[in-house]
């Protein structure tokens, strides 16, 4: 009887623990299903369909309002052939100025104004600053001797000329008294007046010159004070700073350099001959949607030989910020009969896998996606030869791109395929 029981034991034993089994197995494949069900791909109903020029959206009036999305026409323009060429900003030389020392001496910044610095924009007559001369001992003898002869001649200049004076009216006076004096020692000594103004004049100049460079003895010092020459400046920003304040200079050495960014000019490389003959161009920052108008100055080739060609532009006004050596777009005008085409605007451009597109209305509901030239920029744009007048999404072409690849998007790909 006790071995019935052991067996019956054991038997529900094992039944109970192989239903438990078998409930965690179909359990476990249940479990199994709702996470592939989670997993199964994300999909977003299509809109986009294959056209012949491309993708083609269909987007009902609603859609298109949440999207923000505005269609304008754009009609037929004609435009002069031209060809892109890129390049940088150049200063003028001719406005490019370089101040230099006047005389040996050290520099002094003036109580009127700092020492320019870097960048700096002045006005022409400002003044930068002074130098005051190096003179040497034997200069300060030298000049000191030159001056007391120079007032010694002054002073034997007057004596001599008051003296020629005197004697032109005495015989004035006794040329008209019945002619006791000639008309002859009348001019002889009208004569000698002027030769001894002429002396006293020079010799005075001379004084004034040698007390310039020197100056005035002071109330403390026996000795002349050397005098101090300005430094003026031209109008331009400061492009370059050579010296500083009580740096010893050599006369004539470069202290400062100034450009007037007023004037620019831009330096461009076209391939092929195509700038041959070409006078005008647009000019446009990398990176500023701004144009500048410009004039063909010179062209020629990079070397002989060579399959580029250098042209030199004068830009007709100088924007706030451009400065040389920022990088420009050029389109130049080569001449030849006009082109038609359409402007695509800016708004209107949105770049995905390395191209520019466009997305254009082939009927009402459907917008179709197109590549873009971005060869010859304008203006407002970028000019479409041999387009004919379309209508193209303007605002919200950003968003149609991403509704345009919402469809293809796919998550948990990998558990799907299992």
């Amino acid at each position: 009887m006790k071995r019935f029981w052991i067996w019956t034991i054991t038997v529900c034993s094992l039944a109970v623990v192989a239903g438990l089994l078998t409930w965690a197995f179909i359990e476990g494949r249940a479990e199994m299903a709702r996470e592939r069900e989670r997993e199964a791909p994300v999909s977003s109903p299509s809109r986009v369909a294959s056209g012949n020029d491309g993708p083609v959206i269909a987007l009902t009036e609603d859609e298109r309002t949440r999207l923000g999305i505005t269609v304008a026409p754009c009609p037929l323009v004609s435009q002069v052939p031209s060809r892109v060429a890129y390049g940088v900003i150049e200063a003028d030389p001719s406005a490019s100025v370089t101040v230099r020392a006047p005389v040996a001496g050290r520099i002094q910044v003036d109580p009127r104004s700092p020492w320019p610095q870097l960048g700096d924009h002045r006005q022409a007559g400002d003044v930068a600053g002074r130098v005051i001369p190096r003179l040497t001992v034997t200069d300060l003898v030298d000049l000191r001797v030159r001056l007391a002869a120079a007032q010694a001649e002054v002073a034997t200049a007057t004596a001599s000329l008051e003296a020629a004076r005197a004697a032109a009216a005495r015989a004035h006076t006794l040329n008209l008294d019945h002619a006791s004096v000639s008309l002859q020692s009348v001019e002889d000594a009208e004569l000698r007046v002027r030769s001894e103004e002429a002396r006293q004049t020079t010799a005075a100049a001379t004084v004034d010159i040698v007390t310039t460079v020197l100056g005035q003895p002071t109330a403390q010092e026996a000795s002349p004070v050397a005098s101090v020459f300005t430094i003026l400046l031209p109008t331009g920003s400061i492009a370059e700073v050579l010296a500083a304040p009580e740096e010893i200079v050599e006369s004539g050495q470069p202290l400062l350099r100034v450009v007037d960014y007023d004037h620019l000019l831009a330096r461009v490389q076209l391939p092929g001959s195509d700038g041959v003959g070409a006078s005008r161009a647009t000019v446009v920052r990398v990176g500023d949607p701004s144009s500048v108008a410009a004039t063909v100055m010179a062209m020629g080739a990079i070397a002989p030989g060579s399959l580029e060609t250098v042209l030199v532009l004068r830009l007709e006004k100088s924007p706030a910020g451009w400065r040389p050596g920022q990088a420009i777009m050029a389109r130049i005008d080569v001449g030849g009969e006009p082109v038609t085409g359409v402007v695509i605007p800016r708004s209107a451009i949105v770049r995905h896998a390395g191209t520019a597109w466009v997305y254009v209305q082939t009927d009402p509901g459907h917008l179709a996606r197109r590549p873009v030239s971005l060869d010859q920029p304008v203006d407002l744009g970028w000019f479409q030869p041999e387009w004919g007048s379309v209508s193209l999404v303007v605002a919200g072409a950003q968003g149609l791109l991403s509704e345009e690849l919402k469809s293809s998007i796919q998550v948990g790909e990998d558990n799907a395929g299992k």
